[in-house]
């Protein structure tokens, strides 16, 4: 362990004369551990093994995470969710867009009765008459700074979730949240007054996603490292120009980020200048999968979480694109619909052969929002289908919505799409009627956030609800192809 990420004993640069005595601090974290139990328990293992590594060298330690550690609605998992990161030891974290699927009353009575660390929220503003006030403002949520003391001096610890995805679920009575540029602002703010406390050592922890992470880097000077989340970027090493930025004053931001799932502790190395200036000397991702299990969060999963049920043998596996193409087919026969939409995030890694259980699935598809059936009318999808085109060709082919019964073709030349809708009477694809109502399946979520998908932000129009989410959709049709009692192919 010690021959693979030692702490350099020397900063070793040529071009960089420090004024005054040198910091060292060594920064571990992870984001977005979506219950993902198993390497959970082995990054626990991992982030007391750096630890230990760099204080042995004499260098201070943060322990950080991005947010999203919950994907369920479930009481019972937040809560061992939190006693999990309890046990990573974290000086701070934030609050992911997951969380938001929990009612605000089991996010923060839960944060209050087990956090044994800070949420860092600089983002959310509390409302005059918010009746969780008095939880919010004793310690286990901070909308302010949060001041770290170490052997070597104090650091200041900044965080923000997400400005877009939690806005519409942690718009309460009770609270709101700040849009990016209000954010930048209120984190500018809070920079000047570390200063004034002689702080200059700032690491914030957001939950924005690494290109809003960029824009705020070079937004907001006084920050030295941000410990991202959301976007799922494992970010290896230091590169100028992508994770190594310049703030407006002109200092250096470095961006960290360690990708999902606990698939990786990541830790980064860094020198600090008298001035608060900062040198990166490494960052590096490490496979939970090459330490042990703690034995303690071991022991608490087994207290949560019960034995996983055996759902099927998978005989073949699958893409993510291919198990979301075949979900979309599921989605649409079943619901009686002309089309059916899923969004590509809806699916969080591929279908693997072997024995699948009803964790894997979680997994697989954690989202708890059910299917819904709601109708569109022609005109209304001629324009989610163009929007769906120019974001496949912006975006390298990438999706906005995998679909059946709706299909899209774009001109490489000309870059102007067209689109056909498949008429299951005829069994033929026709154009697109504007004049005619469509009928369309898809998950809760695209109906309600109608600043995303502003096509689709039509509740009123809900006919129908099928009371199950993706992953229960999945289950049923997995049962209807004869599991668990023979093996599945699903291609």
């Amino acid at each position: 362990m010690s021959m693979w990420f030692p702490l350099p004993s020397s900063p070793g640069f040529t071009s960089w004369r420090p004024p005054g005595p040198v910091t060292r601090l060594r920064i571990i974290y992870n984001n977005d551990t979506h219950e993902h139990w198993d390497d959970f328990s082995r990054s626990i293992t991992g982030f007391q093994a750096l630890s230990n590594l760099a204080q042995a060298s004499g260098s201070d330690v943060l322990r950080l995470n991005g947010g999203d550690n919950s994907t369920s609605i479930e009481p019972q998992e937040w809560e061992l969710s939190i006693r999990l990161m309890n046990r990573l030891g974290l000086h701070g974290t934030t609050l992911g867009n997951h969380e938001c699927y929990l009612p605000s009353e089991t996010l923060f009575a839960k944060l209050y009765q087990w956090a044994q660390f800070p949420v860092l929220v600089s983002n959310i503003v509390l409302k005059r008459l918010s009746s969780w006030a008095p939880i919010l403002t004793r310690g286990k949520i901070n909308t302010n700074a949060q001041v770290i003391r170490t052997p070597q001096g104090h650091y200041g610890l900044l965080g923000v979730t997400s400005t877009r995805k939690a806005k519409d679920k942690y718009n309460t009575r009770d609270f709101s949240i700040l849009d990016f540029s209000e954010t930048c602002q209120k984190l500018q703010n809070e920079v000047t007054h570390l200063k004034h406390m002689g702080i200059n050592r700032v690491i914030l922890v957001s939950h924005l996603g690494y290109a809003w992470d960029r824009k705020l880097a070079q937004s907001v000077s006084g920050i030295d490292v941000i410990v991202g989340g959301d976007s799922h970027d494992a970010i290896e090493g230091i590169v100028p120009g992508q994770n190594l930025l310049s703030s407006p004053s002109g200092e250096p931001v470095l961006i960290v980020q360690s990708g999902a799932n606990c698939q990786f502790v990541g830790a980064v190395d860094l020198l600090f200048d008298s001035a608060g200036r900062i040198r990166p000397l490494q960052n590096h991702l490490m496979p939970s999968r090459l330490f042990l299990p703690d034995p303690i969060a071991n022991s608490l999963i087994q207290q949560y979480i019960p034995p996983a049920r055996r759902l099927g043998l998978v005989s073949a596996p699958m893409s993510k694109s291919q198990l979301t193409r075949w979900l979309c087919e599921t989605l649409r026969v079943k619901s009686n619909t002309d089309i059916a939409l899923i969004r590509p995030h809806e699916i969080r890694k591929p279908l693997s052969p072997g024995v699948l259980t009803d964790w894997d699935v979680k997994t697989m598809m954690p989202y708890p929002d059910p299917m819904v059936c709601l109708t569109l009318r022609g005109n209304e999808l001629l324009l989610l289908a163009q929007r769906m085109s120019r974001y496949a060709q912006k975006n390298n082919n990438k999706r906005l919505f995998y679909s059946s019964g709706l299909a899209i073709y774009t001109n490489s030349i000309t870059g102007i799409g067209t689109s056909r809708v498949f008429n299951s009477k005829s069994q033929q694809w026709e154009r697109i009627d504007p004049n005619k109502t469509y009928r369309i399946a898809m998950g809760l979520y695209g109906v309600t956030h109608a600043q995303a998908f502003p096509e689709l932000g039509h509740p009123e129009r809900i006919y129908h609800t099928l009371n199950l989410p993706l992953m229960g959709l999945f289950s049923q049709a997995l049962q209807a192809l004869g599991a668990p009692f023979r093996p599945v192919n699903l291609r």
